[in-house]
């Protein structure tokens, strides 16, 4: 007698899950040990420089995926479901990549040119950071959309290592012998350790993408298949962007309102919150692709199980470290120097703001993955508003700390105002209640 398909399909979730979770807190735990090896080998203002080229980065590579990250999990998810559908991921694949790689680099030559007329006088602006930092950008948009789109087949732990593990690793493994050897230069180095980084990881996400693909050759997509690729990737541009500046117009801000040294004991504080929403991203790694399906696929209720499932282990979770890293013992500030201990008001602030982010569970991926992707971006739109208008009104008085009310007030905001939209416009909750 065959199992219940029902049953099964838990079993491999639970599978699923444990996997997750060993890869997200691998992923954390990385992305932990190089900002203390970066924060202890760096002088506070090297290490805010890097901090803010990292983050500018990652703006800039958001620009050139052009909202092909999450399009890549939701087709890839969906066209999945069938096993006749690889011709198509495959075709999706080489449309999206030659774009991205295209745009990545256009806006790597634009975004250096603007740097170098601007700021080419900045003591740490160099034409070696510059020209290294432009090569980055185009790999790390390809290495962000196979992460996605590995997730989308479900295959967390490559995911998660092409995305979160290969980069960090890389620059913990450079630095820290270039620390050892006592190699001056520093910055610049730690910016051939991120592009190093990135190309690994770039490279490992095409060998395990064209693995899932089982080496189907791509055919040309069809006209309607590319209308509605597009049609989909340009909210989804705008709800990533928006989540982008949402947790990181705080640094960008605080960088260009009081410099790079006031970034770096705010970037080590913001560190250690994170740690909090560790459960929601590990969860999320597993839902996301899994609402695609369920609710495409009209089963709802085995849909509301997982959201509740999910939601009740992410807020426990969240709830735990977020009392450890608040009254716990020991200054984990200090991990990164006894310099960055002053920054504990601002960890407090930052700690709560994820707390909450946790209890609201993967909201966000809830809308954008049931085709409500342009009532999020219009959330999170709004929320970015309401972050900068927060960020210019209390980091000129507050510093750091005005930086992290700012942030903690505008995710307060958008999970309560999307928690809110979700349970009316769809019947769903990603609440743990």
């Amino acid at each position: 007698m065959s199992a219940d398909p029902f049953v099964a399909a838990r079993r491999a979730r639970g599978r699923g899950a444990s996997i997750a979770v060993v890869a997200k807190i691998s992923a954390k735990l990385t992305a932990f040990l190089m900002a203390v090896v970066l924060a202890r080998a760096l002088p506070v203002e090297d290490y805010g420089a890097f901090v803010l080229l990292s983050t500018w980065l990652l703006l800039l590579m958001i620009l050139g995926v052009m909202g092909l990250d999450n399009a890549a999990m939701r087709f890839v998810a969906q066209y999945a479901e069938t096993g006749d559908n690889m011709a198509r991921i495959a075709s999706f694949h080489r449309w999206a990549a030659t774009r991205i790689l295209v745009a990545g680099s256009a806006v790597a030559v634009v975004a250096g040119g603007v740097v170098w007329a601007l700021f080419s006088d900045v003591a740490l602006i160099s034409p070696i950071v510059v020209a290294t930092a432009g090569a980055t950008l185009p790999l790390l948009a390809y290495a962000h959309f196979a992460q996605f789109a590995l997730r989308g087949f479900r295959r967390v732990g490559r995911a998660e290592f092409v995305g979160q593990i290969a980069r960090p690793a890389t620059i913990i493994v450079v630095v820290g012998v270039a620390t050892w050897l006592a190699i001056t230069r520093q910055l610049a180095l730690a910016v051939a350790a991120l592009l190093a980084g990135t190309a690994l990881s770039a490279a490992l996400g095409r060998f395990w993408l064209r693995q899932s693909m089982r080496h189907i050759p791509a055919a040309v997509p069809d006209r309607e298949d590319a209308q509605l690729w597009k049609r989909t990737a340009f909210p989804m541009l705008l709800i990533t962007t928006s989540h982008f500046l949402l947790h990181q117009l705080d640094v960008l801000m605080l960088g260009a309102m009081s410099g790079a040294a006031t970034v770096a004991p705010y970037a080590v504080a913001s560190r250690l919150a994170d740690i909090v929403a560790f459960a929601l991203a590990a969860a999320s790694s597993i839902v996301a692709p899994m609402i695609a399906g369920l609710y495409h696929s009209g089963a709802y209720a085995e849909l509301n199980h997982v959201l509740r499932t999910a939601a009740r282990w992410v807020s426990g979770a969240a709830l735990v470290l977020a009392v450890v890293l608040i009254l716990g013992p020991v200054d984990f500030l200090a991990i990164f120097g006894d310099q960055y201990s002053a920054a504990y008001p601002v960890l407090v602030i930052l700690v709560a703001g994820q707390l909450l982010n946790a209890f609201a569970g993967p909201v966000g991926f809830l809308l954008s993955m049931t085709g409500q992707q342009m009532a999020s971006a219009t959330i999170l739109g709004t929320g970015v508003v309401l972050n900068a208008v927060l960020n210019l009104a209390l980091i000129p008085r507050y510093q750091e700390m005005g930086a992290a009310i700012a942030t903690a007030t505008t995710a307060t905001y958008w999970n309560i105002t999307m928690t809110i939209y979700a349970s009316r416009k769809l019947g769903l909750r990603a609440t743990p209640f």
